[in-house]
């Protein structure tokens, strides 16, 4: 988790490690930023009292959808 440049307004962003491969990248629900990034919320999904809480809940959901949608799907 990374704390952005003008937090709280802008949304903690989270880094995935080791890093997605090339073909998981916006597939499905589990989107992932070009910089490696997991895309976990929308601009107008985050809000300014957000906490460090809500964006580790956020990112639970995104995990869900990134390992049983794409780790079980796309060929190894």
């Amino acid at each position: 988790m990374i704390y952005p440049y003008g937090f709280p307004a802008r949304f903690i962003e989270a880094r995935i490690e080791p890093e997605p491969p090339e073909e998981a990248r916006a597939a499905f629900d589990a989107h992932i930023n070009i910089d490696g990034s997991a895309c976990y919320v929308t601009a107008d999904g985050w809000s300014p009292q957000d906490t460090v809480r809500d964006a580790l809940r956020l990112l639970g959901d995104w995990w869900w959808n990134y390992y049983w949608l794409i780790e079980r799907e796309l060929p190894k």
